[in-house]
């Protein structure tokens, strides 16, 4: 084949995660906030971590002085500041008897109800950063990857919500979910799980080639928990997220996790310019205000399985893959994923995002977004700010024939590796040796 045109050449060396380490930061107890040098030591295991007490687990204190094995990756505890509605006041305790896992149930009519008006509320972060990426982490709101600013552009990846502000989305029975933004944990049921806003506790890892930080949700027995590393290498414009799924219970059970990305793309609304990259040629609908959408492939309320699957990216005439030609919120899954890759690029602000997956051990791919016409914002925001979600997980779909199941004591766990890139264009194909967009002019390659 004879190539010819434009080429630009840009590389990306890209590292296996750094899950060996040199030194472990470790943590008095979470009420504390005075800065204390920690002995090094390996890392406890997971599966024999201690057990956990009902209180709440306890949160790393780092160190004031920054300690890296690299002089190019800085680890440090910083304070995010933001106003939140009193929402934990009409919150009660639960517990889901299938999974024995502990939740806050919330009473919508009451809040509903009450006079109500946002003030500050601080949360401890941990940021993990290089010269080309800067990660921070929330352990106290659900163990979040809150917010991945790229350097070499100074342009934010994720959604953040200027206000906590419960919306009436998330599983039914818990009541309410905060659309906080960032990257979020969605464990052991679909539409966000239950531990979006629970404390998780953490500590970090540093390596001579990148840190790690390794947040889990709990280590009691007869539990379904989770525990998700982190990793951010020294030298690199990407990080590295290794969930871990354990059915610790005496039983098999039948469960869903998704990680779930609130994403707008250096930007507070989503552009009409952006770009939904989906390798496939067939989703399942999983919920539509879009009334071009045939009603054929829009499954009912109560549905268990998956409508018949419409198909990608083109319907009724439109370009579902521009979110210009949207109208209300439409939700997808992807039938079954044709490369280990999808996307999305904002062609206004020149800023995207791959994620890069083992299709075989994670196939979930879902894409939700609110659409141009959707007049609910004031629901999750003060602002009318806004974003899409790019969901990947363990489950094909939601839907219960698509639960996983897990026999007593067995794990799943995969690595999967999220990349910025600005200024190319758009996708056109990616891999863990290089993202490549082509056009008429011709290639770029990073």
């Amino acid at each position: 084949m004879k190539l010819s045109g434009r080429w630009t050449v840009l590389l990306i060396a890209f590292a296996s995660a750094c899950h060996s380490d040199d030194s472990v930061l470790g943590a008095p107890p979470f009420p504390s906030l005075t800065p204390t040098m920690m002995n090094v030591s390996a890392p406890t295991p997971y599966a024999t971590a201690p057990a956990a007490t009902t209180a709440a687990p306890p949160a790393t204190i780092l160190p004031t002085r920054t300690l890296t094995a690299h002089p190019d990756l800085k680890i440090r505890e910083e304070t995010v500041t933001l106003l939140a509605y009193p929402y934990d006041a009409f919150q009660r305790d639960a517990r889901d008897r299938t999974f024995n896992i502990p939740y806050k149930k919330f009473d919508a009519s009451a809040y509903s109800a009450a006079a109500r008006a946002p003030s500050e509320r601080k949360f401890r972060a941990v940021v993990l950063e290089n010269d080309y990426l800067r990660l921070t982490f929330l352990p106290e709101l659900g163990g979040r990857l809150y917010q991945v600013l790229y350097k070499p552009t100074q342009q934010t990846i994720f959604y953040n919500n200027r206000v906590l502000k419960p919306s009436p989305w998330g599983p039914e029975q818990q009541g309410g979910w905060l659309a906080a933004g960032g990257m979020e944990w969605a464990l052991p049921v679909n539409e966000h799980g239950y531990e979006w806003g629970m404390p998780w506790a953490y500590t970090v890892q540093r390596a001579a080639d990148g840190a790690t930080i390794s947040l889990w949700d709990s280590t009691e027995d007869n539990r379904v928990r989770a525990r998700v590393d982190v990793t951010l290498p020294a030298n690199s414009a990407y990080w590295i997220v290794h969930p871990r799924i354990e059915n610790a219970m005496r039983a098999a059970v039948r469960l869903q996790f998704w990680i779930n990305a609130q994403i707008a793309l250096g930007a507070r609304h989503v552009s009409p310019d952006t770009e939904f990259i989906l390798p496939t040629t067939n989703v399942f609908v999983h919920s539509t205000g879009n009334d071009f959408i045939p009603a054929a492939f829009v499954p009912g309320a109560a549905a268990k399985s998956p409508a018949e699957p419409m198909a990608w990216p083109h319907v009724a005439g439109r370009d579902l893959s521009r979110y210009a030609n949207w109208h209300d919120y439409l939700g997808v899954f992807v039938l079954t994923p044709q490369a280990q890759y999808v996307g999305a690029y904002n062609h206004s602000t020149e800023l995207g995002i791959v994620r890069v997956f083992p299709r075989e051990r994670a196939p979930g791919v879902k894409l939700f977004a609110f659409g141009p016409q959707f007049g609910g914002r004031k629901l999750f925001a003060d602002d009318g700010s806004d974003y899409f979600e790019l969901w990947g997980g363990l489950n094909r779909t939601f839907f219960q024939s698509d639960d996983v199941t897990l026999g007593a004591g067995e794990a799943r766990e995969w690595d999967e590796y999220w990349i910025p890139l600005a200024q190319t264009g758009g996708l056109s194909v990616a891999s863990l040796d290089a993202i490549i967009r082509w056009d008429r002019n011709g290639f770029l390659f990073r």
